[in-house]
């Protein structure tokens, strides 16, 4: 609504106005209020599961890293036997 039609109307349509928009502000400050506990309470969560996550990552870790600290030398040892399979005698 504009300015104009604003003025134009009469002093009970006005009243009717602030109040059906005092009702709708009610409505949103209710929802975000809501909204906001609703925010507050995932990011509790994703904190909490974050703080587990940090927790059991090192366990993994130092596993994995033994596992793929394993798998490299194993490796390594593969390719300089293939390299020594490739030389010819001079």
């Amino acid at each position: 609504m504009t300015d104009k039609e604003v003025q134009k109307l009469s002093r009970s349509q006005l009243i009717e106005l602030l109040y059906y928009l005092s009702k709708e502000l009610d409505t949103v400050k209710e929802e975000n209020s809501q909204l906001k506990a609703r925010l507050d309470s995932l990011v509790g969560e994703a904190i909490t599961a974050c703080t587990k996550a940090d927790d059991k990552e090192p366990a993994t870790t130092e596993a994995e890293n033994e596992s793929n600290e394993s798998e490299n030398h194993d490796r390594g040892k593969g390719r300089k036997k293939r390299r020594s399979n490739n030389r010819t005698a001079p």
